[in-house]
């Protein structure tokens, strides 16, 4: 896999992916009249091009915009990208999620997404628990088993989510430091993946 790409819903080893294409298939009959499953495409599959996210080296608070450039392998119609922020330490663990973007129809080639908040809401979240290492996530999302695409894969069946529920198509993952710098000041520093 090249720098920077990712695949969605494709995880696993190479019999975890049978079962889950078995599992996404349809049921027909073949000449002989017996079932068999007939294998939907693959999945898509996202490659980062470019990602910019900022203001860096600022307070943890302060104002979000996120910028990426990807590549699909096909279109993609009614997406969008959810962004949160997520902060984990031994003893808490804290998701917040920041917004989503309008939803769109992706093609297939270039696309851009770009997202921004005027700030990131941390209350409630203990300083000494805030000052780690935390990941912005932004998850391409769609609509589960709409517009064309591919029922839910075996692992999402066995999570207990309904049919045509919110699936995740690919998720990028941004490295935030956030450390307290003196008299309960906290600031953050993001990472970009492809760097």
């Amino acid at each position: 896999m090249a720098k920077g790409e990712c695949k969605g819903d494709q995880a696993g080893d190479e019999s975890k992916m049978a079962e889950d294409k078995a599992v996404a298939g349809v049921q027909a009959k073949g000449q002989d009249g017996e079932r068999e499953t007939v294998v939907p495409a693959p999945l898509h599959s996202l490659e980062l091009i470019s990602v910019e996210c900022g203001p860096s080296d600022c307070p943890v608070d302060d104002r979000l915009e996120l910028s990426m450039d990807f590549a699909l392998d096909r279109p993609l119609a009614g997406a969008w990208w959810d962004v949160k922020f997520l902060v984990d330490s031994v003893n808490e663990r804290h998701l917040v999620r920041l917004g989503a973007t309008s939803e769109r129809d992706y093609p297939r080639g270039s696309c851009s997404m770009h997202f921004e908040v005027p700030r990131v809401s941390v209350e409630g979240i203990k300083p000494c628990t805030l000052a780690n290492t935390g990941l912005l996530v932004a998850s391409l999302m769609r609509r589960g088993g709409e517009n064309g695409e591919p029922p839910a894969s075996a692992e999402e069946k066995k999570s207990g989510r309904e049919p045509g529920a919110d699936a995740v198509v690919a998720q990028v993952n941004l490295v935030v430091q956030v450390a307290d710098v003196g008299q309960g000041r906290l600031m953050r520093v993001i990472y970009s993946p492809l760097e």
